[in-house]
This record gives C-alpha cells, structure tokens and sequence, in this order.
C-alpha cells in the first residue's frame, strides 16, 4: 500500500507485472504458467483484498509441518505446495 501511496504502483495493475520478475529470477517461470491464462487477469487490487482466485496453503498434513516447529529443519520451497 506504500508503493500505491507514493503513486509507484497502481491497484489495478496486474499483478504479474511485478511478480513474474521474481518468479523468473528464482524459479524460471511466470504467473501464467503455474496458474494459466486467468493470472494474468489478477491485479494488485486482488492479491492485497485476497481476491485472486489463487488457492491459500492450508493443504491438511503439508500445512501442519509448515506450521509446527520443525525438528529436523527441513525447509520448504513454495512450490512444493503448487
């Protein structure tokens, strides 16, 4: 909300715009291609309001070891889940 403050972003740019610079540096993929042609329809609006249609992490036992102390310090990649 800062950036849309300070005029540096829009509420209704798409989301991709900014995201798939991060995806693309660290995983070598887009928005596009995890969720298909609809992400590119999702705005900044959505993600800050939770609107995006982009399922939230709560997967049953993955969750559970995501959220509980992890003995063994495994760590988890997002991509797992996706």
């Amino acid at each position: 909300m800062r950036l849309v403050e300070q005029g540096k972003i829009s509420l209704d740019d798409p989301a991709h715009k900014y995201i798939d610079i991060s995806l693309k540096k660290g995983y070598n993929t887009t928005m596009y291609e995890l969720f298909g042609l609809w992400a590119n329809e999702v705005t900044v609006r959505h993600l800050i309001f939770m609107k995006s249609g982009i399922q939230d992490y709560e997967i049953g036992d993955f969750d559970q070891n995501l959220i509980l102390p992890n003995i063994s310090g495994q760590v988890h990649d997002p991509f797992e889940i996706l």
